[in-house]
């Protein structure tokens, strides 16, 4: 994006997703774009190639692909790195149309030697700091970092646990950075919240999941085994609700246009 574009972007819902089912809800719902990810019971990774492929035939908004090779912290070896070049260059193959990623180093840091590897092999297509920025020390220093390095967004809460609860540092990131980085909201954001926060924050992008529960289809279930962990319950997925997603949408229209009225 260039500077104008960065001034102008007013792109509205970005939804993380797991699934074709997801993507598919999630796009009827009225999201701008799209996170693709898999797991996102571990906070994302890496989608695969055949995922992607497959949305891009069902979808016509935007897919961006998180690229993070596992769960747990982003100090990343360089083998890591090494495989997440890989994906990238795997994923453009694929269609994806952006990233989201970040790196760090032991210290809190924003890693920019590994950051660097990872934007050349994008390509030049847009590129999103995804939420390692909340595990910085520093976020005035890590956003004009990643500035410098090249991404046009940031996925962050605040640094807090929410959102919602975070909106001070997300304000005065948007008041600091706007015309250099856009400032996406995420985490815990929610029909119920997100008129709240868009006043507070005057952010122009915002994330979730807007999810529910979906029970299987399966007829047999065999309750005595797991696939995970004791308490996973198999027999139902989350997934992105088409009604979450339209009623989140709508007060985001709702809260532009006021916007509008009052210039």
């Amino acid at each position: 994006l260039t500077r104008e574009d960065l001034r102008t972007v007013t792109i509205g819902m970005e939804v993380c997703v797991d699934s074709v089912t997801s993507a598919q809800n999630a796009a009827l719902g009225g999201a701008a774009r799209l996170e693709l990810c898999s797991s996102l019971s571990a906070g994302g990774l890496t989608p695969t190639f055949g995922l992607l492929k497959k949305i891009k035939q069902l979808v016509q908004i935007p897919v961006f692909c998180m690229v993070r090779p596992r769960s747990g912290d982003f100090l990343y070896s360089k083998d890591e790195i090494d495989l997440m070049c890989d994906d990238i260059q795997l994923l453009i193959s694929g269609g994806s149309n952006g990233f989201v990623f970040g790196c760090l180093d032991s210290h809190g840091n924003v890693d920019r030697a590994s950051c660097s590897r990872l934007v050349e092999a994008c390509e030049g297509q847009p590129m999103t700091f995804h939420r390692a920025f909340d595990m910085t020390n520093d976020a005035f220093e890590a956003a004009k970092c990643v500035i410098k390095l090249g991404f046009s967004r940031v996925l962050t809460s605040g640094q807090q646990s929410t959102a919602l609860k975070g909106s001070d540092l997300i304000t005065e990131l948007v008041r600091e950075f706007d015309d250099r980085l856009i400032i996406v909201a995420g985490g815990g954001i929610s029909e119920h919240n997100i008129a709240e926060l868009l006043k507070l924050t005057n952010v122009r992008e915002f994330h979730g999941s807007a999810r529910a529960k979906l029970d299987s289809k399966m007829i047999f279930r065999n309750e005595r085994s797991s696939m995970g962990k004791i308490s996973s319950d198999d027999y139902s997925v989350e997934v992105a609700s088409t009604a979450k997603v339209s009623r989140i949408v709508d007060v985001w229209r709702s809260h532009v246009k006021q916007k509008e009225r009052m210039k």
